[in-house]
């Protein structure tokens, strides 16, 4: 029977273990069964041997732009390709579908069996460690820090679990967050620019000037969000507090929708 390439990979991933070890064990008795079975704990990446059609949940496409720059846009239904990745499959009888959504109830029927090549798991990365200084310096965006500031992160340590940074120490900027970054950007230049006349000099000292955007939240559940900018960092703050308190969550802006987690207070 045809199993997925990288099934030696997902053995010790735990919400796959069951269906993996039904799968070896020989207890899916057609390439159909086991589709279905991994299909319910993981997404799977099909290769063909020809080009095949298979629907999708309709998407909009830009087709042409005319000379007044109208754009003519089409929904698409289908995608024609030797290699698609499939959401799940569920058997109909004797005839196996396949799922145009994870969770859907419904699907199409799958037709080509017997013009599959190969197959894969789609596994997610579960390793919270970074490969290396590369991949690390991936999650920054130079409008809110230098790279030299990155490099003393990378070397650095956290403050409020000890250990080196890892992907679980980017966490993303909520809605909220992200309408207060909205403001911030109409008037931040970048770090490495010269600030302009919307930084404040009012502020704690006069060796420095400060751009901020603030948001106040009169709920008690609600968070306080600030982003600001001083021009004797080469960094962008960032804090979620609780309302009224002066006390929450406290990093960098990594980009345009994380931050990094320094500490809580």
């Amino acid at each position: 029977m045809l199993l997925p390439e990288n099934i030696c990979l997902a053995i010790n991933i735990s919400d796959m273990k069951a269906a993996i070890s039904d799968v070896l064990s020989g207890k899916t008795n057609s390439l159909a069964d086991t589709l279905v079975v991994l299909g319910r704990v993981a997404k799977i990446k099909i290769w063909f041997k020809e080009p095949v059609t298979v629907r999708i949940i309709p998407r909009w496409r830009q087709v042409s732009v005319d000379d007044e720059g109208m754009k003519t846009l089409t929904r698409n239904h289908s995608r024609t390709d030797t290699c698609h990745v499939f959401s799940g499959f569920f058997l109909h009888g004797d005839q196996l579908c396949y799922k145009t959504k994870k969770n859907g109830r419904t699907g199409q029927y799958f037709e080509w069996l017997d013009l599959i090549e190969r197959y894969e798991l789609v596994l997610k990365d579960n390793d919270p460690q970074f490969k290396d200084y590369e991949e690390f310096k991936r999650k920054f965006d130079s409008l809110f820090i230098t790279e030299d500031e990155i490099q003393k992160l990378w070397n650095g340590h956290s403050s409020q679990h000890g250990g080196k940074y890892t992907k679980q120490d980017f966490h993303k900027i909520g809605p909220r967050g992200r309408k207060v970054l909205k403001r911030f950007l109409e008037r931040f230049p970048g770090v490495s620019n010269a600030p302009t006349d919307a930084y404040d000099t009012s502020y704690i000292s006069d060796d420095y000037k400060v751009l901020k955007e603030h948001y106040t939240s009169f709920h008690h559940s609600g968070r306080d969000i600030s982003i600001s900018h001083q021009t004797n960092c080469n960094y962008v703050f960032y804090s979620s507090e609780y309302s009224g308190c002066g006390n929450g969550r406290y990093g960098l802006v990594a980009n345009k929708n994380e931050f990094l987690w320094l500490e809580d207070d």
